[in-house]
């Protein structure tokens, strides 16, 4: 069990510092934590979204004039089997309150992402 929680605090820290932390349109950062043919799929907008990670990384960096310098978020659960991970995260981005579930693969000893599904939350 102590492996599983030191695994799991790496794979936390990993995406953090490769994912989630400032700056947000930074498509090195992206393109260095999401693998090459990973998707971000979710509703949006009366619809569903489903991009590329290329395509979610133009998005972002159409949406973003100044990045927030201390984004808020969440990792509110998480799972490790084998070299497959799960990261579930809530956070506010870009005026949007969203729950993203990270699927993740440890591929060439780092872990990586595979999709981002999304679950954008109701405005109040």
């Amino acid at each position: 069990m102590q492996h599983h929680a030191v695994v799991t605090k790496k794979i936390h820290l990993s995406l953090l510092f490769r994912f989630a932390e400032p700056p947000l349109n930074d498509p090195v950062k992206f393109c260095d934590a999401m693998h090459e043919k990973s998707c971000c799929i979710g509703h949006y907008e009366g619809g569903l979204e489903r991009d590329s990670r290329d395509a979610f990384i133009s998005a972002v960096n159409e949406a973003v004039d100044t990045p927030d310098p201390a984004p808020w978020h969440a990792v509110n659960a998480n799972s490790i089997v084998g070299d497959v991970g799960m990261v579930q995260v809530e956070n506010i981005r870009l005026c949007m309150h969203s729950n993203d579930t990270l699927t993740l693969l440890r591929h060439e000893n780092r872990w990586i992402i595979v999709s981002k599904v999304f679950f954008l939350r109701p405005a109040e």
